[in-house]
């Protein structure tokens, strides 16, 4: 079966588009960008500035069958963010996979670790008081079948749909989620304010926004 994937976001996104065919740019939201695969762009124009950047490659990892699929959602006047990311989030993804050539699922996590890691090191100097989010599916051949991994940080989701049926694959981090408030108590000079981190942000974890890197961690 046809791998199906579709990026939806709520503004419009800068788009950074990478595949053998001939469809580039915005086109990429019409057609299926490469044999193996079907994928798709989806947008809701709310009213709002577009801070949100989202990439697709294929082939990934110089192979045809291996594609990549993420969406960052800037925030705080975030584009520099997001975008940025979209461009240099998947080359760092792959320097740490072919650094690790026999990756098990514990090692494809180490992967993107440190690949979120590095991604966000770099915005150290562009993203001071700003940042993005980030959700990355990777689908890679190994041992004779296709795998799906997937990663985020921030308030952006991944779902997986079959037939009739959505299951969510990723867990918000959001500041009243359970799983962060034990992590945010323990840091120093933190105040809960219902919400928003800090009154700032939704998010409790964001490549980007250092001024926060106390808290907001990738």
């Amino acid at each position: 079966r046809t791998p199906a994937f579709m990026i939806w976001s709520c503004w419009s996104p800068q788009i950074a588009y990478d595949s053998d065919s001939d469809v580039t740019g915005p086109c990429a939201q019409q057609a299926s960008p490469a044999p193996g695969f079907e994928a798709g762009i989806s947008h809701c124009v709310n009213g709002g500035v577009a801070e949100n950047a989202c990439t697709i490659k294929i082939p990934f990892l110089d192979e045809a069958s291996n594609g990549l699929f993420a969406l960052f959602e800037g925030h705080r006047n975030g584009l520099v963010a997001s975008r940025t990311s979209s461009l240099h989030l998947p080359q760092l993804l792959r320097q740490e996979i072919l650094t690790r050539p026999n990756t098990s699922s514990h090692d494809m996590r180490e992967c993107f670790e440190s690949a979120f890691g590095r991604m966000d090191e770099c915005l150290k100097t562009i993203a001071v008081d700003r940042g993005t989010s980030a959700t990355a599916c990777l689908v890679r051949k190994q041992d004779n079948a296709r795998r799906l991994h997937v990663a985020n940080v921030g308030n952006t989701r991944a779902v997986l749909c079959r037939g009739a049926t959505a299951i969510r694959l990723t867990e918000e981090h959001k500041a009243e989620s359970e799983a962060e408030r034990g992590r945010l108590a323990a840091c120093k000079a933190y105040t809960h304010s219902g919400s928003r981190l800090q009154q700032l942000l939704p998010s409790s974890r964001a490549l980007g926004d250092h001024l926060l890197k106390d808290w907001v961690i990738s």
